[in-house]
């Protein structure tokens, strides 16, 4: 599939097919895994499962917490975030100047005096 991405002549609809084909090789890697998960489930005793439960119960919620935790408004404080912060007031602040009309100080766009020269 990816040398016809590369292909200047390609066949969008040689593509599609080859994209179907692909996702029909993945969804039936997930059954089968799927399956695989649940036999292996079946061969388990109310405890072994009570057991397997419970460590996915406690790793999804971890990765919920994190999720989270990288969603949420945290203070910004590592020298990246200080960085960016300053150069978005610069902008700010040269957009406020070239909406007040004083974006090239008192040169004008050319960037030479008034004098005529």
């Amino acid at each position: 599939m990816r040398s016809g991405l590369n292909n200047p002549n390609i066949n969008l609809r040689q593509l599609s097919m080859a994209i179907e084909a692909e996702s029909g090789l993945a969804a039936q890697d997930r059954r089968q895994l799927c399956e695989f998960w649940l036999t292996m489930n079946d061969a388990l005793d109310d405890q072994q499962r009570q057991t397997v439960r419970l460590y996915l119960s406690n790793r999804l919620q971890r990765a919920s917490d994190v999720g989270c935790a990288r969603n949420s408004d945290t203070p910004k404080d590592t020298p990246k975030d200080k960085l960016k912060d300053k150069l978005k007031d610069k902008l700010k602040d040269k957009l406020k100047d070239k909406r007040a009309g004083t974006s090239h100080g008192e040169r004008g766009m050319g960037g030479v005096s008034g004098s005529g020269r």
